[in-house]
């Protein structure tokens, strides 16, 4: 038995015909977390999943004021300035950089927890840009991860319910 999976993709033109090949699948062993569906209308998505980008806010909020906070602080102290009796670090200048780099912080983690979410963060995989295509005509894409042995049924199930198996990687 082969370590390495293979990767069958199908699409389908209607969505109850990939429902009713998922149910094949799943009565084969083929299991929840071996496949992955695409569609251009959402389908079973999960309303209570979390999304990250709010505590990555939060936290690039808080690295980018300690950051800043220390930034003109270590700059003031490290410069030596004559303040003729006066605190080296001075207040109000710190906190407008605090605030600054606060909020740079937080645009920043937003938009990296942003692109990591929508999977843009990523290599391209040549099979996603047939997956694109097949979406935009309006079909339903099947991804299915099995072992090599597994290929031949999990294609044949998917050719029974209509699919065109257009690429086995």
């Amino acid at each position: 038995m082969s370590p390495f999976p293979v990767r069958i993709i199908a699409s389908f033109h209607d969505l109850p015909t990939v429902q009713q090949a998922l149910a094949d699948l799943e009565h084969q062993g083929i299991g929840r977390n071996q496949w992955e569906l695409f569609s251009s209308q959402p389908v079973g998505v999960d309303e209570n999943e979390k999304s990250f980008i709010a505590r990555s806010a939060l936290i690039g909020g808080i690295l980018g004021a300690v950051g800043g906070g220390g930034l003109a602080a270590g700059t003031a102290v490290a410069m030596g300035l004559q303040t003729g009796g006066m605190p080296t670090v001075a207040y109000a200048p710190v906190g407008i950089i605090v605030f600054a780099l606060g909020g740079l912080g937080a645009v920043i983690g937003t938009l990296i927890s942003f692109f990591a979410e929508a999977g843009l963060a990523r290599f391209p995989d040549p099979a996603e840009a047939e997956i694109g295509r097949r979406l935009s005509r309006g079909e339903t894409v099947l991804s299915v991860s099995c072992q090599p042995h597994e290929s031949p049924r999990v294609e044949k199930i998917l050719k029974l319910r209509g699919a065109e198996v257009y690429l086995e990687a």
